[in-house]
């Protein structure tokens, strides 16, 4: 019974925290690779 409700929690910790921290970072993270990708690209073609 505490083991369960341990896990649960823990799971609503880590889907609403982690998961959202997550997901930021990698949106983020591919945002930037994708403007430095674009400008690096620009730049060396013209």
């Amino acid at each position: 019974m505490s083991r369960e409700q341990a896990a649960l929690r823990i799971r609503h910790v880590a889907g609403s925290n982690c998961a959202r921290d997550a997901l930021k970072t990698a949106s983020c993270g591919l945002w930037r690779q994708k403007r430095r990708a674009e400008s690096s690209g620009n730049g060396s073609r013209s």
